[in-house]
């Protein structure tokens, strides 16, 4: 009697695994953004080796009568939140697109890029979003 439970609660406890695996993957999934104006938002940072970093970032619209307004900008954890780094801060602006990105070297801490995107029919802002690199720890 006590195996027959022992048995139904090892199989339970599996099936409550497995059924929860495929949460646990979503989870950790990034799901693409969704816009209206935009067809795409994107902003990272990488590791180029001897200590420099390549900070891009940029934007698509989703019709050629769009205009698009691309700020971005390296931040660096300070104590619990992020800061913007004074002088790591670009802007590029485009028909369709806008791109932008900078080199450099930086000090020990932990960074993110961050670009903030604008999208223009004529003068009227149509929609802004964001976009945010994955983590980067510099030594």
């Amino acid at each position: 009697m006590k195996k027959n439970r022992l048995v139904a609660f090892l199989l339970t406890l599996v099936m409550l695994i497995c059924a929860a695996s495929p949460i646990s993957y979503a989870d950790n999934t990034v799901q693409p953004l969704r816009f209206s104006d935009f067809s795409s938002v994107y902003a990272g940072i990488y590791d180029e080796g001897l200590g420099i970093y390549t900070m891009e970032g940029g934007a698509t619209a989703n019709s050629g009568s769009k205009k698009v307004v691309v700020t971005l900008t390296l931040e660096k954890i300070v104590g619990d939140k992020w800061e913007a780094v004074p002088g790591y801060s670009w802007t590029a602006s485009g028909m369709i697109s806008a791109h932008t990105s900078a080199s450099r070297s930086l000090s020990p801490g932990t960074y993110q890029a961050h670009l903030h995107a604008q999208v223009y029919q004529g003068s009227t802002l149509l929609e802004t979003a964001d976009a945010y690199s994955y983590v980067q720890f510099v030594d």
